[in-house]
């Protein structure tokens, strides 16, 4: 381990730079800007709710998103230990993101280093990553979008580069299906993670890894739908996503 260490330790220092950069533009005045948006007072109000209350929601869960997204935020709150360990409740929120922010912009630097065999690459992708206006300007906020993005990113990288084993594309399955259950924006992810897993995978696991790839991501994501199903919901879901009527108290 420790040889490996100082046979990477240029790659290391560099990405810690890196890590320290981003940290810094992500968390300069990020309790002050942008304003604080009204869903992150929903997403941690579902969070508090799901702690203190044991629901997934302080009113009636009527299934506008699929709940994994603040289940982990409630994690982070018991683990800070409350919402006012940071001041103002929405800015331990944003304490959050900036983790997820570094944990994502890491991952980033790891895949680009998978693609191209080089460091600098992942250096470019990473602090384009980081200094998006864009970026900067959305990933601060408790926004469902950026947990769903960590769980894409973790998903993409084990399925990257040679020897994959079969465990490794379960455990991307796993966290595809996680990733799913915090934004269902991230099905459009699935044809080209597919496309990755085909191309990846041996000769002689192929057919075992996109079969157990797609059963176990599916498996995953279903428990929403029996969740629905067990409360007699599954229907009323249905036309609440289609804003036909709100679920009923």
């Amino acid at each position: 381990m420790l040889k490996r260490i100082n046979n990477n330790r240029k790659e290391i220092i560099l990405v810690l730079i890196v890590l320290i950069i981003s940290g810094l533009a992500h968390g300069y005045n990020m309790f002050n800007f942008p304003y604080y948006e009204s869903d992150e007072g929903t997403y941690l109000s579902q969070a508090w709710s799901l702690i203190s209350l044991g629901k997934l929601a302080p009113y009636t869960y009527w299934y506008d998103h699929a709940p994994a997204g603040w289940i982990f935020t409630a994690i982070w709150i018991l683990v800070t230990k409350g919402v006012f360990t940071f001041g103002f409740s929405i800015n331990s929120a944003r304490v959050f993101m900036l983790l997820i922010h570094l944990a994502s912009t890491f991952l980033t630097i790891l895949i680009a280093k998978k693609l191209t065999k080089h460091i600098y690459p992942g250096v470019i992708a990473a602090l384009i990553f980081s200094f998006s206006p864009l970026g900067v300007y959305f990933q601060r906020r408790l926004l469902l979008d950026n947990i769903m993005i960590f769980w894409i990113l973790m998903s993409y990288y084990l399925i990257l580069g040679p020897a994959r084993k079969l465990s490794h594309y379960i455990a991307s399955a796993i966290f595809l299906g996680i990733a799913i259950l915090s934004k269902e924006n991230a099905v459009f992810f699935i044809p080209g993670l597919i496309y990755t897993v085909f191309r990846t995978a041996s000769v002689v696991n192929k057919r075992f890894a996109i079969a157990g790839w797609v059963i176990v991501f599916a498996s995953i994501v279903s428990m929403y739908l029996l969740f629905a199903y067990l409360k007699s919901e599954l229907f009323r879901m249905a036309h609440c996503w289609e804003g036909t009527y709100p679920m009923s108290a």
